[in-house]
């Protein structure tokens, strides 16, 4: 974590309190940065395992309790299966001659 002038913080427990007290928030632990910093990582695409060794966890579930999958992800997700299943039902009514969708 790092100061607007590029200057490395060495409080950055108290910064982090002073801060969510200046912006009035209320529900903000300094450990939900963890869930965050877990977050961010698989959403930029960096692997399970390496994510696991950054933050320190031993195990897969313990990881997945500090993952949270974004509702943009499950929908773009939705939106590839739809895509899919979509191609997979225009292959098939190409394959007997009946208009794709």
């Amino acid at each position: 974590v790092f100061h607007k002038k590029g200057e490395k913080l060495s409080h950055t427990y108290r910064v982090v309190q002073r801060l969510c007290k200046e912006q009035k928030i209320e529900d903000f632990l300094f450990h939900d940065l963890r869930h965050c910093a877990v977050t961010n990582l698989a959403d930029s695409g960096v692997d399970t395992e390496t994510i696991m060794k950054i933050v320190g966890h031993s195990s897969v579930e313990m990881f997945l309790r500090y993952r949270t999958i974004k509702a943009e992800t499950l929908d773009a997700a939705m939106t590839r299966l739809n895509t899919l299943i979509t191609r997979h039902e225009n292959a098939a009514r190409q394959a007997i001659g009946i208009a794709a969708l």
